[in-house]
């Protein structure tokens, strides 16, 4: 995950209370595989670290056909106006957030975000996913066009995998009083996720839905204008179809980004050509496995090394770059404003998977926000 540094925003996480939005619906994802975890986030809650949140917050922006909206580091580029969006509308407030009742209402497109980037980290920790492992699914358009969800990765831009399951998920938000009040807007976006779901099934009846998952999940993050609740998401089932290769379809997601962030902060490397090269081999490739633990190669055919920091001193490849007070990860800092700055950059530990291309390293890979 990129590290963040937004000084307005003074609170290291986010949190949030979970719900299954009634009984039905409960019953219906207790038969997923992942309804024990399900029970666990509804018990104890999700505090979200604030650097995931705001991650997630600018998927929306991705378009991966569009030059400079194609990949994460393009996104960072436009971090300072994505960011700035948020800063009139929500109120941090030391635990949670709520809505700044002074800026009241708010615009739709905050509050839709908000429920992606909530929605999204909420499943992160049904499935043990982190943002490395979504992205947006392409929106069909014209005649004809079939409804698609929010959110997953693939071979092509469409599921998110966890080694064993394809998983999409479409999240919406909303706004009440309280934070768990159940409103006629709450009731809309659970209709409108029925309602998609539905298109799909019919789709899928006749072989026209391009984008397959054998796990789908809805949610809806609420936003209340009171601070004495955390904010609230509510999980809705809207069923699954047939599933896919789910580990290479995974190994190809994190490829993906490590290409995606070690070229944006390091456009001119040797890792960062070699990791393009070998992404193109394994997007080809019949069998990835072939390619685990091949090592990348620089210009003179040797293997790609970087020794952990020492000394108090950062590895080679962070030497002339931001890095954090004790070396262990490095990028580069965006200035956002006369007062803000904004830190964007990855831990060591990923740039030596991305050079000894471990397969079962880079899936475990876990850091806490």
């Amino acid at each position: 995950m990129p590290k963040v540094t937004f000084d307005s925003i003074q609170q290291p996480s986010i949190s949030v209370s979970v719900d299954f939005y009634n009984d039905e619906e409960k019953q219906k994802l207790l038969a997923y595989p992942t309804g024990k975890k399900m029970v666990e986030l509804v018990q104890g809650g999700v505090c979200i670290p604030v650097a995931e949140f705001l991650t997630h917050y600018l998927f929306h922006q991705r378009r991966p056909s569009v030059s400079g909206f194609g990949t994460y580091g393009e996104l960072g580029r436009r971090i300072n106006s994505a960011i700035s969006l948020l800063d009139p509308w929500l109120v941090f407030d030391g635990a949670s957030m709520h809505v700044n009742r002074e800026m009241d209402p708010l615009p739709n497109t905050v509050i839709e975000h908000v429920g992606e980037a909530v929605g999204l980290s909420v499943i992160n920790r049904i499935h043990g996913f982190s943002e490395l492992d979504w992205n947006k699914i392409p929106e069909q358009r014209g005649r004809g066009a079939k409804k698609v969800f929010d959110y997953g990765v693939g071979l092509h831009p469409s599921v998110a995998s966890d080694g064993r399951d394809i998983v999409q998920v479409e999240n919406k938000g909303t706004v009440a009083d309280g934070a768990r009040d159940r409103t006629p807007a709450l009731s809309t976006q659970k209709g409108n996720i029925v309602g998609k779901k539905t298109a799909i099934r019919a789709a899928e009846a006749t072989d026209s839905y391009p984008y397959s998952a054998n796990l789908r999940y809805g949610t809806i993050a609420v936003l209340g204008r009171s601070d004495s609740l955390p904010i609230h998401c509510w999980l809705v089932d809207p069923d699954g179809g047939e599933g896919g290769p789910a580990i290479d379809i995974r190994v190809l997601n994190r490829m993906t980004f490590l290409r995606d962030w070690i070229g944006f902060i390091a456009p001119r490397s040797q890792i960062a050509a070699a990791l393009a090269t070998r992404l193109g081999a394994l997007a080809t490739s019949s069998k990835l496995s072939e390619l685990d633990s091949v090592e990348l190669l620089n210009g003179r055919g040797e293997p790609i090394k970087f020794g952990p920091h020492a000394f108090g001193r950062p590895n080679s490849f962070f030497q002339s770059r931001s890095v954090v007070s004790d070396g262990s990860a490095g990028g580069v800092v965006l200035k956002l404003s006369a007062d803000f700055l904004f830190f964007l950059g990855f831990q060591e530990e990923l740039l030596m998977l991305a050079a000894t291309q471990s397969f079962g390293e880079l899936l475990s890979f876990q850091k806490p926000g």
